[in-house]
């Protein structure tokens, strides 16, 4: 995710804190379908690798979603947002980036406009993705799109829900999905599909829901302070060279503070090391980066997401990047424990996807 994304969601989630409604008559469950129509949208670096070679796509998506109610914290600091779960059928016109996509992603859609005629929505999903058809240096060489089989999948919009009966709706949604491997196959182009969606939703309701005191507190984010220490491991495989794989590993501390209802400020100092740019095997514990980041933590009680930036104080000569973006999740098993994912990213590169386990004071 770019940065102005960052920017933005933080924006919208500053707005959602002073904006709490009550949920009090409102629609607990829904279910429906959307269609969307969209293109491959090239990077600067496919755009020499495939010229005018772009087809346009269709996706079928099927969703169930949910109104949270109160039971935790964070639903009234976030305005009672919605859950939800979608699944999206992919169809490619063109056979060399395969005809067919499949994706299961969690999604939030949080509120900016609610009435009862028409409600707008910002959705964010994430999930994982898989395609048939990917990237071959010898037998596909033209898919400068997708790389592996299996894919992150980001997807975010937003909604514009029109109310046409009590039950009935028609939804109308600018839309951005996201694929990428996270740099754990190389090259790592990624596909960028904006889109339009037109779709309907049929609503269950519940005219009295219980609601959850506004008090509810949630143990995992009481603390004001947070030590964090953590181990994390990545690979990497090239799709050019027979599939040789590389390792990084990092070990990472850092201090948290939290400084709102969802907010945590973050501080951070990492070792790293990683063969990622250089692409040969050097000395298991050679530390050849060690870097300083600053970031932000959304708190969702156990979860936490975190983006951040952060400042390579030592690098190896072949990486030319001097400052990175990072962008993950954090769940927090226990009091002390927990297990996370991150993408460390050079610009809109990315640069490694690492899998984290962490002790937390």
């Amino acid at each position: 995710m770019k940065i102005k994304n960052s920017i933005l969601f933080l924006c919208f989630l500053i707005f959602f804190e002073s904006n709490s409604q009550d949920t009090t008559k409102t629609k607990i469950v829904s279910f429906g379908a959307n269609f969307y129509h969209g293109f491959l949208w090239k990077h600067k670096k496919q755009a020499s690798a495939i010229g005018s070679n772009v087809s346009d796509l269709q996706v079928v998506e099927l969703i169930l979603e949910w109104q949270t109610k109160g039971k935790r914290g964070w639903h009234k600091n976030y305005n009672y947002p919605l859950w939800g779960v979608s699944t999206q059928f992919i169809h490619v016109n063109n056979p060399d980036y395969g005809h067919l996509g499949i994706s299961a992603l969690v999604y939030k859609s949080l509120r900016l406009i609610q009435s009862k005629p028409y409600k707008l929505r910002m959705k964010m999903g994430v999930g994982l993705g898989f395609f048939t058809v990917i990237y071959n240096l010898k037998t596909n060489p033209e898919n400068k799109f997708i790389t592996s089989p299996l894919s992150v999948a980001v997807n975010i919009g937003f909604e514009n829900i029109f109310q046409i009966t009590p039950k009935w709706q028609f939804v109308f949604t600018p839309s951005f999905l996201h694929f990428s491997n996270g740099a754990t196959v190389m090259p790592n182009w990624g596909a960028n599909i904006p889109s339009l969606a037109f779709g309907t939703r049929y609503l269950i309701r519940n005219e009295n829901p219980k609601t959850i005191s506004s008090n509810a507190l949630d143990k995992f984010t009481l603390s004001k302070n947070y030590f964090h220490f953590s181990i994390a491991y990545g690979f990497l495989h090239d799709a050019n060279d027979n599939y040789i794989y590389y390792s990084n590993y990092k070990f990472g501390l850092s201090y948290g503070r939290k400084v709102g209802k969802i907010s945590k400020l973050i501080a951070g100092l990492d070792f790293i090391h990683s063969n990622s740019y250089i692409k040969v095997s050097r000395p298991a514990f050679l530390i050849d980066r060690v870097s300083i980041w600053i970031g932000h933590e959304f708190l969702f009680n156990r979860l936490g997401v975190v983006f951040g930036y952060g400042y390579y104080l030592i690098k190896p000569k072949e990486l030319e990047s001097k400052s990175y973006s990072r962008i993950g999740l954090r769940y927090h098993v226990s009091k002390n424990f927990f297990v996370g994912g991150f993408l460390r990213s050079h610009v809109n590169v990315a640069d490694s996807m690492e899998w984290t386990l962490g002790f937390t004071l």
